[in-house]
């Protein structure tokens, strides 16, 4: 019972987080069903865009069959990040990861906690491989430290 309290306040607490998440990047500033991903070539996790914990969100796009989207963010041991995908349009969201932690997924997000400091890699997907000029998604990062969700 007391695990299942953890988990429910930690939720809230993300939904409260996200709620507070402001600043925005968009190709050229512009969100539309026609913008394209600022953020390509994320393809590889070599590639993968930075994505600023607890503060941004990023557009991007998984407009070609295919396609796969790399971010990458700083983790430290002790925290667990939450990241999440809102589509604008529907498709099957699928989640690759690179780097010494434990993920779980849970609809389309992730949950993370990493065994060690250092970078964390995700990749969002289409779950079947394909892809459309108008299938965008948001994507941000938020963290909090994992004694809110287990006793420590």
């Amino acid at each position: 019972m007391k695990q299942r309290f953890h988990f429910l306040a930690m939720i809230i607490v993300m939904v409260a987080l996200l709620a507070g998440t402001t600043n925005t990047r968009a190709a050229d500033g512009i969100v539309s069903s026609t913008a394209t991903d600022a953020f390509e070539l994320d393809n590889t996790p070599e590639q993968a865009s930075p994505i600023v914990v607890n503060d941004e969100i990023q557009w991007h796009g998984i407009s070609v069959p295919g396609d796969i989207d790399w971010v990458s963010f700083p983790v430290q041991r002790g925290n667990v990040y939450w990241v999440e995908v809102t589509t604008l349009t529907s498709f099957d969201v699928a989640f690759s990861q690179e780097g010494d932690g434990l993920a779980r997924r849970a609809g389309n997000s992730l949950l993370v906690m990493p065994r060690q400091d250092g970078r964390f890699s995700v990749a969002v997907r289409e779950s079947h491989g394909q892809g459309a000029p108008d299938w965008l998604y948001q994507l941000r990062v938020v963290s909090m430290p994992s004694k809110c969700l287990f006793n420590q």
